[in-house]
């Protein structure tokens, strides 16, 4: 039976568009939680990891399907190769997340025990949060528009959370460790700011394979 091959690149990118929303959702969800200070959303963030994998092996396998039974070439085999690719890129954002959420929890738990109803966090590290957030929305609208200029935007946002990246770790090396609280304070901020500028990473790296599959161009590490 005939493989309808524009079919199936429609139904692959329904697929990593409907992943990418997904992610999108988990991070806005975990950085509303963490100014919120509320424990729940974080929770059950960390125990929807599965389907975000199970996203990734779907795409995977319609990936292999469209390869292997229509023999794609040129901007349909590009769509194909980026469409695998961003669900791997997606796949790690998701798995950033989870750890973002783990460590935010941690500080709530050591807010409750320690009697703590109100904890100020670094506003580097909230910044930080809403880059990394503002740079995971703008590469979906670019693989949803297909926009290179929207991918731009993208990439050039890397300087700013590296930039804040940088601000924590200083934040952190003056934090006056007199009590062990601050010391596990420093600890988690400077985890969920790892996880933070991975996530912007990888969302940069979503947008240069949105330049690769609208222009053809390989502009990894330029």
């Amino acid at each position: 039976m005939p493989v309808d091959r524009a079919a199936e690149l429609e139904e692959i990118r329904a697929s990593i568009l409907a992943m990418g929303s997904e992610v999108e959702h988990r991070l806005k969800t975990v950085v509303a939680a963490v100014s919120l200070n509320d424990p729940q959303p974080l929770r059950d963030v960390m125990l929807g990891d599965d389907a975000i994998d199970a996203m990734e092996v779907s795409i995977e396998h319609q990936g292999l399907r469209i390869l292997a039974l229509t023999q794609p070439v040129a901007s349909d085999l590009r769509r194909v190769l980026v469409a695998m690719r961003i669900s791997g890129h997606l796949e790690q954002i998701g798995d950033q997340v989870s750890g973002v959420a783990k460590r935010a929890l941690d500080l709530h738990e050591l807010d409750v025990k320690a009697g703590i109803t109100e904890r100020t966090l670094p506003e580097s590290l909230v910044s930080m949060a809403k880059v990394a957030l503002d740079m995971l929305q703008s590469a979906n609208q670019a693989l949803t528009n297909e926009s290179i200029g929207t991918a731009a935007h993208v990439r050039r946002s890397k300087d700013r959370i590296n930039a804040l990246q940088r601000e924590v770790f200083v934040w952190a090396t003056q934090e006056k460790p007199d009590h062990s609280e601050h010391t596990v304070l420093a600890i988690d901020a400077l985890s969920i700011a790892r996880k933070l500028d991975s996530i912007g990473g990888l969302s940069a790296c979503i947008a240069e394979e949105i330049v690769f599959l609208v222009e053809g161009t390989v502009i990894r590490h330029t």
